[in-house]
């Protein structure tokens, strides 16, 4: 019986076109879908983006080769490639530092955009979003930092961070002034690169590095002083394939020439048909001195088959495989030798190094081309001794330096030629396989061996590398999962840490001061940075501990060091035993406390449990008056001085209003101060009215008064002045609300109102420039030095000085540059202002029942005008040295 296939059967068979033609059509739609879901799920992201006006398209498509939708490109692909929307957001670093926000499925900008730039985040190791932050008035505030700098933050000179000075930068780069381009922009993009300073004091905070030098060529007298070289009795093979690079292979032949090791070896140099004339001539004068074994490819083979015929030579030797492109320093050999023949199971062993993937050292697993504070020959032999027997089971070897025990090699076979071709890969698979056989890779924490890069065997095309990658995962379908496992636990860096703290010890000299301080700036932070410069005078090196922007229980650990210590251990406040630890590991051995703002009402605690260990001595120094005040400042709900009532006023007073530390318990929020005050060596002062304060809540307790360091400075600025003349009235710095915002501007409205001879100039910034500028209170900017200040009052040819602070400042170093400048000081009648004039007999002194009487300010600044000014103050100069500051402690 024949069968027929009817027309309508014929249509479902999957060959037919009817059927290609309702796939296509399938696929088609199943990708329109697919693209409007994911165009649907990025929508509040992209709406976001776009609406900041922080996405620079241009500048984006530097970084690919699309050209469509770069938006839509950066929420899909880019921001998972690293790629950035602009000079100042750096993806992965973002990525990096804020692993919660790495962790969700959120883009990373529009996570920032969202809010990471409200709570302070960094977008870029060079902006500080929370310091930034601090001056812009409330409207701002709520305004993302990065936004708000390039919108015109940066255009108005506010400073995008300690590490980088704007102005200074642009005063340095008059190109960069001219072209109108923000200056951290510029950085970002070309300065860094072209060695600009991003600060006058260089770069700062380990934020900015040097790249290290490349190798130079050894000189004659060099190779000179090496004796030929004897492989009697040798038990490893040290193979060196040549391929390019004359300096760096030939330093990295004499470095192996000139090691220290007991170890018997032969070292083998394999040209590979070098290109280059030079270089092989060089290899064959100095193999004719008998100081290697030299073999020469008559084709080019590539690196797979050049190290498989080096390491097939000897059959009853190890091998260890060296890029021609490392320098090895001391007894290396020696140190990769014993952990091989003192485990059985090891079958390939890698060292740390610069440029080593997850062998890499000090950030992982990236590679280092930045330069470090002591050469690398010093740095393998802090390895040897911090890490002594240290090591670590890893995936896989790295072939730059790739020790391999014979029995591995005989049982696991050779590289294999045949699927990984001229090179890349063919180590993971080798090590792979020996892992199949029983054998272990290991890293030897005790050895460190420079990878410049410099000398690439065999140029790595992007095509070929994907191509091993393919054949790699296709033979070992569990390696990318090994190795990503092994990339997030980490175990390497427990002994990166090692590193980095004997690395800093030897940088600290075992003879340091940590120093503990929020990172707002101001007076605190200057005084602050002349200790630490006095201290760097008198041969004592420093470390400086501030609050952690995202966790408030954490330290951050802040280094003059221009060089990384990105694996030192994290130091929590309800952990002072991990802190002094740490101190006694990298020598220090005096803590001085400034600040615990930011760290959360647990840091008193802190501070105590490290004093009364007898491990460290403690130093306290009051810059405010958070000891008895939760809300910093004695100013109360009413946005002044509150006179320092009962404790009772004071309870109602945060119930009602809150502080910088929440809703507290004032008397246990004083009764922790009361015991850290106790439990310290002393507790510093820098006036009689800050101790006179403090002892009216704490009689028990001894303060020591001593005045902040002083620089002879003289540079008088104040302008020519007759009786009756219009007085030009300064105001010096950050104008905040405690720092009397609403006292200038209600002065300057005053003034304008009732049309009185007074100008009002800030020299500096406020809390809300525009609405200062409408009282007509002339601004003149930020300045980021004294010279920069006192340039501006000269200029000005100001008259008098103007302290408006709402409350009794502690200090006042604005105080000191109007006296510097010569010019009459005005300030209410408390606080260390008020004392310091006092002794000095001058200046004028304001009630202060008149913190909310512009009127009467006004009318004493009118009179002073009629007059002839006072003559200039008497000029006060100190300065300390270590010992008679801190003692013989330190």
């Amino acid at each position: 019986m024949t069968s027929t296939v009817s027309d309508s059967s014929a249509k479902k068979a999957p060959n037919h076109p009817a059927w290609k033609v309702r796939d296509a059509a399938r696929s088609l739609a199943s990708r329109i879908a697919k693209t409007y879901a994911r165009r649907k799920r990025h929508a509040p992201e992209r709406k976001l983006i776009e609406t900041s006006g922080l996405f620079d398209v241009a500048y984006y498509r530097t970084q690919t080769d699309d050209r469509g939708d770069a938006i839509a490109h950066y929420l899909t692909t880019g921001a998972r490639e690293g790629l950035n929307p602009h000079p100042l957001f750096d993806t992965r670093y973002y990525r990096k530092r804020y692993p919660d926000a790495a962790n969700t499925l959120e883009n990373p900008f529009a996570h920032y955009l969202a809010r990471g730039g409200i709570e302070g985040r960094h977008p870029n190791p060079y902006f500080d979003g929370k310091l930034y932050r601090t001056d812009l008035d409330e409207d701002a505030k709520r305004e993302n930092p990065l936004v708000h700098y390039v919108r015109q933050g940066a255009r108005e000179g506010r400073r995008a961070s300690r590490a980088f000075d704007d102005a200074y930068y642009l005063r340095e780069n008059p190109d960069v002034a001219a072209s109108g381009e923000i200056p951290l922009v510029h950085y970002l993009r070309i300065g860094a690169r072209e060695g600009r300073s991003p600060h006058p004091n260089g770069p700062i905070l380990g934020t900015a590095y040097v790249k290290a030098d490349a190798p130079t060529r050894p000189t004659e007298a060099e190779w000179a002083a090496l004796c030929p070289h004897r492989a009697t009795g040798a038990v490893v093979d040290v193979i060196v394939p040549v391929f390019r690079g004359e300096a760096d292979t030939l330093r990295s032949l004499h470095r192996v020439l000139a090691s220290t090791n007991t170890t018997a070896f032969e070292l083998i140099v394999i040209d590979d048909r070098s290109p280059e004339p030079a270089l092989v001539d060089a290899l064959v004068t100095l193999a004719a001195r008998g100081l290697f074994t030299l073999l020469r490819n008559d084709e080019n083979l590539g690196f797979v088959a050049t190290v498989n015929r080096g390491m097939a030579l000897h059959p009853d030797r190890d091998v260890v495989l060296l890029n021609s492109d490392t320098e090895v320093f001391g007894d290396w050999l020696d140190r990769l030798r014993a952990v091989s023949t003192a485990h059985a199971d090891i079958g390939t062993i890698t060292p740390f190094s610069n440029s080593a993937t997850i062998c890499s050292y000090p950030t992982f697993p990236e590679d280092n081309a930045m330069a470090l504070e002591l050469p690398y020959a010093e740095l393998d032999s802090l390895s040897a001794s911090a890490n002594a027997d240290a090591l670590v089971d890893i995936p896989t070897a790295v072939g730059f330096c790739m020790y391999i025990a014979r029995p591995c090699l005989d049982a696991t076979g050779p590289f294999d030629e045949a699927r990984f071709g001229k090179g890349y890969g063919e180590e993971n698979d080798f090590c792979r396989r020996a892992v199949a056989k029983g054998f272990r890779n290991v890293l030897a924490a005790n050895t460190f061996v420079r990878h410049t890069g410099g000398a690439s065997f065999q140029g790595e095309k992007a095509e070929r590398i994907a191509r091993a990658l393919d054949t790699l995962h296709a033979l070992h379908p569990d390696y990318a999962g090994v190795v990503d496992a092994f990339v997030k636990n980490d175990p390497v860096r427990p002994l990166r840490e090692r590193l980095d703290i004997a690395r800093l010890r030897r940088a600290l000299g075992g003879r340091a001061i940590a120093y503990v301080s929020h990172g707002l700036g101001g007076g605190t932070e200057q005084h602050v940075r002349e200790l630490i410069a006095m201290c760097e005078r008198d041969g004592v090196q420093s470390i400086v501990l501030r609050p952690d922007e995202i966790d408030a229980g954490r330290f951050t650990i802040e280094l003059g060091i221009h060089a990384p210590f990105p694996n030192l251990p994290t130091l929590a406040v309800d952990d002072p035993d991990a802190a002094l630890r740490f101190f006694e590991a990298i020598g220090v051995r005096h803590v001085h406390v400034h600040h615990l703002f930011g760290l959360g009402t647990g840091a008193p605690s802190w501070v105590t449990a490290i004093a009364r260990s007898g491990r460290v001595t403690v130093d306290f120094t009051v810059h405010d008056y958070t000891p008895i005040c939760p809300r910093v400042n004695l100013i109360d709900a009413s946005g002044v001085y509150c006179g320092e009532p009962p404790v009772e006023t004071c309870v109602n007073c945060i119930a009602k209003s809150g502080s910088e530390y929440g809703f507290v318990d004032v008397p246990e929020f004083r009764a922790e101060y009361r015991a850290m005050l106790a439990s310290v060596r002393r507790a510093f002062v820098p006036n009689a009215d800050v101790r006179d304060r403090l002892k009216r809540h704490y009689p028990e307790l001894e303060f020591s008064v001593v005045p902040h360091a002083e620089p002879d400075v003289h540079r008088p600025a104040r302008g020519a002045f007759a009786p009756g003349d219009r007085l030009k009235v300064v105001v010096l710095g950050g104008v905040g609300s405690h720092k009397g915002f609403e006292v200038l501007v209600g002065c300057a409205e005053d003034a304008q109102r009732r049309r009185l001879p007074l100008d009002f100039i800030v020299v500096g910034h406020t809390r809300d420039d525009a609405r200062a500028r409408r009282a007509d209170v002339v601004i003149t900017g930020a300045y980021t030095s004294n010279d920069e200040a006192f340039a501006t009052l000269e200029t000005l040819g100001a008259h008098a000085c103007f302290f408006p602070a709402v409350w009794p400042e502690t200090y006042s170093y604005t105080l000191s540059m109007a006296i510097d400048a010569e010019l009459h000081p005005v300030a209410f009648a408390f606080g260390a202002i008020a004392e310091r004039l006092g002794r000095l007999g001058g200046g004028t002194l304001i009630p202060v029942a008149w913190l909310r009487e512009p009127g009467k300010i006004n009318d004493v600044l009118v009179e002073l005008g009629r007059g002839a000014l006072p003559g200039p103050l008497a000029r006060e100069a100190r300065a300390y040295r270590v010992g008679e500051y801190y003692g013989d402690r330190v």
